[in-house]
């Protein structure tokens, strides 16, 4: 089958390796970046996060099997698994740990497999005679993430509108002299202060760093403002930081009825939506395991 996916995300990536065994497989994607919301930036010579994604589980029946897809990722993928014990959450269930993938190993893989990726947004396609109209090509059946920007489907003579939400987070990302957290240990904390909503605090190789999402009222302040205002005392001193940058990404996101109006769409077999809400649940739901 020829098959089409919208979306570099680490599940629509896995989708597509695992679809890639007995299929052509497409990948759409309107970033020059693979993993959507879980892409990379280079600090100096090293690439790290982008933003501040974590594994982490939401219940208990996650936690259980957490370590199995951790195990999965490793042995299937190559992909590094870094646990993080301090933490700070504002889900009501508490897992035991919480981990960071190094994703750019599963990103170099999906180069070498019999999947194609086309750098274009997608924004609608059609369906006609059983088969999938999207960017000028042809395909059997067409895999759509919860979030992605598609905007509106025609099945036939039958129009879908899918409207979803789109908003541009800025994360503020700072490579720090060593000696300056020599004591700090790995940290994610959720809900930090009042210019940073969540931020994580780690290391990689020699390099030391945080990655901090910055608030809708501060996005357009200058550093200076946002290192007075914050609680977080090492970013105050200059010569504590190295470097600093900023990263952006469009988040298109869908509310429960948004979601409910793109699952209608399940009911023709040339379509498969796909849960992308959270990385553990999502996997499970795949059935990789």
């Amino acid at each position: 089958m020829n098959i089409a996916l919208i979306g570099t995300s680490p599940i629509m990536l896995l989708l597509a390796s695992k679809l890639s065994n007995k299929n052509n497989v497409t990948i759409f994607e309107n970033s020059k970046n693979y993993g959507g919301a879980w892409a990379y930036t280079k600090l100096g010579d090293q690439f790290i996060p982008a933003q501040t994604n974590m594994i982490i589980p939401k219940d208990r029946e996650e936690q259980r099997k957490v370590n199995k897809i951790n195990n999965y990722m490793f042995n299937n993928y190559g992909v590094n698994v870094f646990k993080v014990k301090n933490f700070s959450l504002i889900q009501p269930y508490k897992p035991k740990t919480i981990f960071i993938y190094e994703l750019l190993k599963l990103y170099k893989v999906i180069e070498k497999l019999n999947v194609t990726i086309i750098k274009k947004k997608i924004n609608s396609f059609y369906i006609k005679k059983n088969k999938v109209f999207l960017n000028k090509n042809k395909f059997d059946k067409i895999y759509l993430p919860y979030f992605s920007s598609i905007k509106n489907v025609r099945v036939n003579n039958k129009k879908f509108f899918l409207n979803h939400n789109s908003f541009k987070s800025k994360h503020l990302i700072l490579l720090l002299k060593n000696q300056s957290v020599k004591n700090m240990k790995k940290y994610y904390i959720e809900k930090y202060d009042k210019v940073f909503d969540r931020m994580l605090f780690t290391r990689k190789k020699k390099l030391s760093y945080i990655i901090a999402r910055i608030k809708k009222n501060y996005k357009n302040k200058i550093f200076m403002k946002l290192a007075y205002d914050t609680k977080l005392k090492i970013i105050k001193k200059k010569n504590n930081i190295i470097y600093k940058k900023y990263a952006y990404y469009v988040n298109n996101s869908r509310d429960t009825l948004q979601i409910n109006k793109l699952n209608e769409l399940n009911k023709y077999k040339q379509i498969e939506v796909v849960n992308t809400t959270q990385f553990v649940k999502s996997f499970l739901k795949l059935k990789l395991l």
